[in-house]
């Protein structure tokens, strides 16, 4: 064979290029008699909502926004921001936190359980001078909600608060809360 019609680096680099940019970027293969194509669920949907409640220990209620966002496809963990405001005797107290959920039926649903963390504007550390401080904390919560194929869910939630730095006063709000969630996408 000459020389000039040996392939090269050069053309087999050429073709690789070539295969590659037109090439299918999706594939769809035949299915054998009697099995079934397996189509992957859509991911469980982000929901957004508000809550109103009483904090036990604070003696004030609460009204807040919450947020649920999947992070496994099933929805069975999950992130939740969330930001409270409890109208304690003559002050407001002000939650923000980031708490990772379990639910036990995923998107349909369920019990959940989960804790967190976040930061907690308040006066009640300040000895009756009005002072605010922002205290750092952990969350533990328990729960249960409807499932996400309905226009709206419905939340309890039960929530421990474990502030750091209180001082010599134990401040530790445990609110109960009743929420309502708005799915963003794939309603039944």
């Amino acid at each position: 064979m000459p020389d000039t019609m040996r392939p090269t680096l050069r053309s087999y680099l050429v073709v690789a290029a070539l295969a590659v940019l037109f090439a299918p970027t999706t594939v769809e293969a035949q299915l054998r008699r009697g099995r079934q194509n397996q189509a992957t669920a859509a991911w469980a949907p982000v929901s957004v909502g508000v809550r109103f409640g009483y904090d036990q220990n604070s003696n004030g209620e609460v009204v807040g926004a919450h947020a649920h966002i999947p992070v496994l496809r099933s929805g069975r963990v999950e992130l939740a921001p969330s930001a409270d405001m409890t109208f304690v005797q003559g002050a407001k107290d002000y939650q923000y936190g980031l708490d990772v959920a379990v639910v036990s039926g995923g998107r349909e649903g369920g019990l959940y359980l989960g804790g967190g963390i976040g930061y907690r504007d308040t006066v009640a550390t300040s000895g009756g001078s009005g002072e605010r401080s922002t205290l750092f904390g952990y969350s533990v919560l328990a729960g249960g909600r409807t499932g996400t194929d309905s226009l709206f869910q419905i939340m309890f939630e039960l929530r421990w608060i474990f502030l750091q730095d209180t001082g010599t006063i134990r401040y530790r709000p445990v609110p109960i809360t009743l929420g309502i969630a708005f799915p963003l996408w794939g309603r039944g």
